[in-house]
């Protein structure tokens, strides 16, 4: 299924992605430190803007999370309380998030939201909210989303300057990206995609231990088997359906989308969970829209991910992945005894290993399989699976067969992406 902006048009543009009181760093209420801090989804590229207004956004009790040590200080804004939401989100527009200085961070008192002002991004509220809104809703929503305490950095305008300024955020757990730029199929020039502009800097945000993910499979102009849009190796691609255009999940009762179906996608590496679920409703205080695909599958599939990390934080004891400090006889005596905690600490490549290893196959498994879905989907039985990992109360299962074919699709992808993007 096409998520609803899918259907807007054949060529994707890159869209990845108050009257209110603003005040600096509330002392009550801008805690810091990393225990107890939520891991953070970045989410890229989502221009226009975002509904902050909707509860789904809410934190549960009200007040602001803990955010993670080495977070920018942000400019906070206070939601309007009063009127209906055309009326609130006109007092925003008119207000700071309305009118970002570009560079700056800010933070929604009461919500898990943070929006980060790329130069000539314009309003973070403004045009039109439904993907943004959808994509931040499947992966840390309250009701909708697969990480429901989870911190939402928004950062629109997929360019070079957005993804400089992430490489540099050590405390941004995973980022997502489910838009990209895609060529006329009658063009013959070759795609410029923003993973391409930002391709240096997302590398090195990985390499300095983090995970992106990339939504694959949604274009019809790209014949190779191994490719996507948004194709560097190093990013973790993931997909929204099966072979013939169905969720894999049994029992699902969602028709069958006759764009898949008809072959008309690069079909997906890793899939998401679902091929169509609710998310929060762009221009509403409340309530869902219809969402899905690979653009509501990617964000879900990082919110999975911000889930381990949130739970590799609660067994180290310090609230970091990272084990820093592990000297302390009282971390050291409750580290898991076997698995990837067991040395104290989670990386960005045991993370990665953590979710093909936990992820449920489709069904009926065949040679070729891996070409069409993966290593599978990541759902909550799989959640659950890694938390038992994490644990050291069950072993990584043995996927080597998906990992052969795996480093086959990375090496032909990096290929593809070096010449497409001139690297």
């Amino acid at each position: 299924m096409r998520s609803p902006r899918e259907r807007y048009g054949p060529v994707l543009v890159a869209v990845l992605c108050l009257l209110a009181t603003v005040s600096l760093a509330h002392p009550a209420t801008a805690a810091r430190g990393t225990n107890g801090a939520a891991p953070v989804v970045a989410v890229m590229g989502e221009d226009p803007g975002v509904n902050v207004l909707h509860g789904d956004f809410r934190t549960a009790d009200g007040r602001d999370p803990v955010y993670p040590a080495g977070m920018p200080t942000p400019t906070f804004v206070t939601l309007p309380a009063q009127g209906t939401f055309a009326e609130r989100m006109a007092q925003l527009a008119a207000g700071p998030l309305g009118h970002p200085q570009a560079g700056r961070l800010y933070a929604v008192h009461g919500t898990r939201l943070l929006l980060y002002a790329t130069p000539g991004s314009g309003s973070l509220v403004g045009g039109d909210r439904l993907h943004a809104t959808g994509v931040l809703s499947s992966a840390i929503g309250r009701y909708y989303g697969t990480a429901p305490t989870a911190i939402g950095l928004f950062v629109p305008s997929a360019v070079p300057a957005s993804f400089d300024w992430l490489a540099k955020q050590s405390w941004v757990d995973v980022a997502t990206m489910s838009s990209y730029a895609v060529r006329s199929p009658n063009s013959s020039e070759p795609t410029t995609t923003p993973i391409c502009l930002g391709a240096s800097a997302v590398s090195s945000w990985i390499a300095a231990g983090h995970v992106y993910f990339s939504s694959s499979g949604n274009t019809s102009d790209q014949p190779e088997a191994a490719d996507s849009p948004n194709g560097l190796s190093a990013v973790y691609q993931v997909g929204g359906v099966d072979a013939s255009g169905k969720s894999w999940l049994p029992g699902h009762t969602e028709e069958s989308d006759p764009f898949y179906a008809g072959a008309n996608v690069v079909r997906p590496y890793e899939t998401g969970e679902l091929f169509s679920f609710p998310a929060a409703a762009p221009d509403a205080l409340s309530g869902s829209v219809h969402f899905g695909g690979t653009s509501g599958a990617t964000p879900r599939t990082a919110g999975r991910a911000a889930l381990m990390v949130a739970e590799a934080r609660g067994l180290l004891g310090n609230g970091s992945r990272r084990g820093t400090h592990l000297a302390e006889a009282s971390n050291r005596a409750r580290l898991p005894h076997a698995g990837p905690l067991a040395d104290g600490s989670l990386s960005s490549d045991e993370l990665v290993r953590l979710l093909h290893s936990v992820a449920v196959p489709a069904l009926p498994a065949a040679g070729a399989r891996y070409a069409l879905e993966g290593y599978g989907a990541l759902n909550a039985a799989a959640q659950r699976n890694a938390q038992q990992i994490l644990q050291g109360a069950a072993a990584m299962p043995d996927r080597s067969t998906d990992d052969q074919a795996n480093a086959a699709a990375e090496q032909q992808r990096a290929a593809l992406v070096d010449a497409r993007c001139g690297l």
